[in-house]
């Protein structure tokens, strides 16, 4: 499979700038065209559950990551895989079929 050619669309100049201080790995799997999707859309998912935050102090941006706010993400979202799963096994049939389908 040939590699696309061609310019490097905002998604990835945000991130390549971003990631200018990471290993030169790290910055090309960073700088892909997947890459660059990911990495944005696990930072806007960090940022709206408040585990990261942007301090403006003195004009110049700090992120800070708030430890406790990520524990409790982390075990809302364990309890929320849980209860689906929990859900799930409780139904035997957990797909609704209408009366014309089934057996």
């Amino acid at each position: 499979m040939a590699k696309r050619k061609g310019k490097k669309d905002t998604a990835q100049k945000l991130v390549s700038t971003a990631a200018t201080g990471l290993p030169a790995p790290l910055q090309s799997a960073l700088g892909s065209r997947w890459g660059s999707r990911l990495a944005i859309l696990i930072a806007i998912a960090l940022f709206a559950s408040g585990v990261a935050t942007v301090d403006w102090t003195g004009g110049v941006p700090h992120v800070h990551i708030d430890r406790e706010r990520a524990q409790e993400v982390r075990h809302d979202l364990y309890e929320d895989a849980e209860s689906v799963a929990k859900r799930q096994t409780d139904d035997r049939s957990p797909i609704q079929w209408p009366a014309q389908l089934r057996r």
